[in-house]
């Protein structure tokens, strides 16, 4: 897999087509921040970020359309489940759905969270999303219906990522990782070794994650978080989002542009671009 894609501030969306050798400033139709990104196939994508706004492509990132803008609300986080339907999360605990590929979004639900960070789909039924004071919302019927969950922690929570429909992460605001095998019936605050903000949570199996966050902080279990340790990433800089292609390969992106990869997984980090 060599293709991959960031969004960040103004509009930015950079494509790699080399495994990240490269990368390539896309023209977005846009100058919002955008926030997270997310591909169904080789084609079609989409991406979100503030002022509503919602982008689509159809061929590969070669064009994006605006498909919302306008409004206040910042977006944080799109999911897909299949290639017409999926989920947006953002601010004033919003949740949108679409089950035509983007053309109508419909607001499902306004939870009680102040934002909405992330949101994440096991399966087409059953979706998890997070945010701020430690709220957690799980749906078991493709969002038509919310329940929450508690982690018993306050602070907020940036991402949230399962393994397989029992198991499952959140993190977020002073270290905290907390974990279920359940569903989310009970989730259970880990011990980090790190104090400082998180930010994104990916798992390369059912034993090895990553956590990444303030000041270049990388963090990786190998036995499905009973203990983190902490890896070199080379930055001191915020590292915002973290995705592997497989169990060596890895991307984690943050300040100022910087994006870091792996081919080891994490024993060496290299500075793709800064």
């Amino acid at each position: 897999m060599n293709n991959g894609y960031v969004v960040g501030d103004f509009g930015s969306i950079l494509k790699t087509t080399n495994g990240g050798n490269e990368w390539i400033l896309q023209n977005s139709g846009t100058s919002t921040n955008l926030r997270s990104v997310y591909f169904i196939d080789a084609n079609t994508g989409y991406a979100v970020g503030d002022e509503e706004t919602i982008l689509k492509t159809i061929n590969g990132g070669n064009t994006w359309t605006v498909l919302t803008k306008g409004a206040a609300v910042k977006l944080y986080s799109v999911c897909f489940t299949d290639a017409n339907t999926g989920f947006v999360v953002g601010e004033a605990g919003i949740i949108f759905k679409t089950t035509d590929g983007g053309n109508k979004w419909v607001i499902q639900k306004k939870t009680t969270a102040n934002i909405l960070y992330s949101i994440y789909f096991v399966n087409a039924s059953t979706g998890y999303a997070v945010g701020t004071n430690g709220n957690i919302f799980k749906t078991a019927n493709g969002g038509n219906n919310w329940i929450t969950q508690t982690g018993d922690v306050t602070k907020n929570l940036k991402s949230v990522y399962f393994t397989d429909e029992n198991i499952g992460y959140a993190v977020g605001n002073d270290g905290t990782i907390l974990k279920t095998i359940n569903g989310g019936n009970d989730w259970i605050l880990q011990i980090s070794n790190a104090p400082l903000d998180l930010y994104s949570v990916y798992f390369t199996n059912a034993s090895t994650g990553y956590v990444v966050g303030d000041e270049g902080t990388i963090l990786r279990t190998r036995n499905g978080g009973n203990n983190w340790e902490l890896q070199s990433s080379g930055t001191s800089g915020d590292l915002n989002s973290v995705f592997f292609i497989d169990v060596n390969t890895g991307y984690t992106l943050g300040f100022e542009g910087s994006i870091l990869k792996t081919t080891n997984g994490g024993e060496r980090i290299k500075n793709q671009l800064k």
